[in-house]
């Protein structure tokens, strides 16, 4: 989570985003531990400009109440920013820059996950 120009928190995203808080967010932060950089592997972040009054956020996941944020944060502009994580790097320059994908890994870890499920898929019908 980036805010302003300045400010890099590392927020768990264990059940909700942290954008379900709204302007709340900011006081729970203020005095908390602050990051110069964010340079891990992240499912989702948020950058927020307070000069500006404007927050966006993405995930990578699903997020049903995704349009109802804008009623969280009243008198903010809010962008959703799906899964682009991109724009976060843009707008956050020098404090979120997750590392690069490797791609050799990912495809490996989505293969084991997909003979996974064919394995368990095998022992239901075996089973039954």
């Amino acid at each position: 989570m980036t805010v302003g120009s300045d400010r890099c928190y590392v927020v768990a995203n264990v059940a909700d985003h942290p954008i379900r808080e709204g302007a709340a967010l900011l006081h729970r932060l203020s005095g908390g531990p602050e990051h110069r950089m964010c340079r891990v592997s992240a499912d989702a972040g948020i950058h927020i400009d307070p000069l500006q009054r404007r927050v966006g956020w993405w995930v990578l996941g699903v997020s049903a109440e995704a349009y109802e944020m804008p009623e969280r944060w009243p008198d903010w502009t809010v962008e959703f920013w799906q899964d682009s994580w991109q724009e976060h790097v843009r707008l956050a320059p020098g404090q979120f820059q997750p590392p690069p994908v490797d791609h050799e890994r990912a495809l490996a870890e989505i293969r084991a996950a997909a003979r996974r499920r064919r394995e368990a898929s095998q022992n239901q019908v075996t089973e039954a």
